[in-house]
């Protein structure tokens, strides 16, 4: 691997797709800004090579993302750069217009009234009175995950459902302690915010309604009936929900595996998820059931965004869906409105518990003989859980057939408790 390099401006020479292939094959980081189109520059950083467009806009400097190397390409990116430069010139506010801009802040001075999550935490730790050892504790926990999320937006942007999202990513890894850490560290982020509007600009902190969960082992799972009020209430939701959640029961597969799916995890007919994005760490390849691939399949054919859920409503063209949180608040309200029509009360339940819904629901079909009709242990496989003991030492069979079993088989049985009706609306 090449020594990254920051901030280097030299580093492209002939602008071409190999030389820019070849530089993030090798993982080189970098800003290199066209020689041929003015504004235009295209960084590379660990979460991925982006395009921009910066220059200064009725007298301040203003960066525009435009997207994301290799969906935008070299020569659309320049057509794209040489059409803003073009209102520019003619008096158009580029940055009202093209939607996606963010003020040119120095991160090492921050404007007072005005300053991203990454400038307030730094002044946060710098003015706490934590001992050190702390201090590179909670540096550590923000740069891993808080700062991906919120670290380079405005403390004034930050909704409770981002930092919910942040929170039940953590808990849908199963990492429970994390998430109350990480709130007990954000709700006192921003009370200092909150208490300092003057440097901050915040009126009022998002992480009020935050509370940490006593970690208890969840049994919950869907019953047919919760199922067919599922499959009804997500009809409902918007388009890219329905097809998000719908995914996450079809597949079993954890909530961020599916949220942050990427257009290039995405190959011939499976899913091939880096371990990076795992929770064992191993990679994980995963042949949808037919209604699933389709669902995957229409998603990514809607956009060119990274991302195959991507956001209906981010200015940032690359962004995945977000709020999760206010989306499944929705989806319990529907649900429970059709439970009480049947005189029912259903019980709370989380987005993990559709995961379970599918082990369970996999496990308990049967054939004629009262048997079960697929293995225990390739419903592991589907749901990326390591088969311990000798077996996993020598063997590392794919077992794709035996995946796409398990899946379509489930998709049948969801066929069965819903109705062939209903299951084939969406």
């Amino acid at each position: 691997m090449v020594p990254s390099k920051t901030g280097t401006e030299h580093v492209l020479k002939s602008w071409t797709v190999q030389e820019l292939n070849g530089l993030l094959r090798r993982g080189v980081t970098f800003r290199a800004k066209c020689p041929r189109t003015k504004g235009l520059a295209i960084e590379n950083k660990p979460r991925g090579c982006v395009w921009e467009w910066q220059r200064r806009v009725a007298g301040t400097a203003r960066t525009i993302r435009l997207g994301q190397y290799p969906a935008m390409g070299i020569a659309d990116a320049r057509a794209k750069a040489a059409e803003m430069n073009e209102d520019l010139a003619a008096g158009i506010d580029v940055y009202v217009k093209y939607g996606a801009g963010v003020a040119k802040i120095d991160p090492a001075k921050p404007v007072r009234g005005r300053m991203t999550c990454a400038q307030a935490w730094e002044v946060h730790l710098a003015r706490s009175t934590n001992k050190e050892s702390t201090k590179r504790d909670k540096w550590g926990f923000w740069k891993k995950h808080w700062q991906p999320a919120i670290g380079d937006r405005l403390v004034t942007e930050i909704k409770y459902d981002d930092l919910m999202d942040v929170v039940e990513d953590l808990r849908d890894e199963g990492k429970d302690g994390a998430a109350d850490t990480g709130i007990r560290y954000v709700k006192k982020f921003f009370a200092w915010a909150e208490a300092n509007p003057r440097l901050t600009g915040l009126s009022e902190t998002p992480a009020r309604k935050l509370r940490p969960e006593a970690v208890t082992k969840r049994t919950r799972f869907f019953t047919d009936q919760e199922i067919c009020w599922f499959w009804s209430a997500v009809g409902e939701l918007t388009p890219v929900w329905r097809d998000f959640f719908l995914t996450l029961l079809l597949t079993g597969q954890r909530r961020s595996e599916i949220r942050l799916l990427a257009r290039e995890e995405v190959e011939d007919r499976h899913l091939n998820i880096g371990p990076e994005r795992m929770k064992n760490n191993l990679r994980h390849l995963l042949p949808p059931g037919p209604m699933a691939w389709r669902l995957i399949s229409e998603r990514m054919a809607r956009h060119n965004s990274r991302f195959v859920f991507q956001s209906p409503i981010s200015i940032d063209e690359d962004a995945p869906i977000g709020g999760v949180s206010k989306a499944m608040a929705k989806l319990r309200g529907l649900m429970a409105e059709q439970a009480e029509e049947a005189g029912a009360v259903i019980e709370r339940w989380t987005i993990h518990d559709l995961r379970r819904t599918f082990r369970t629901g996999a496990a308990n079909i049967r054939g004629k003989d009262e048997r079960r009709v697929l293995e225990k242990d390739h419903i592991e496989r589907v749901m990326s859980h390591k088969i311990g003991g000798v077996e996993a030492h020598y063997d590392h069979s794919d077992y794709f057939p035996d995946k796409r079993f398990v899946l379509t088989t489930w998709e049948n049985r969801l066929r069965e408790i819903v109705g062939k009706e209903a299951f084939e609306l969406y």
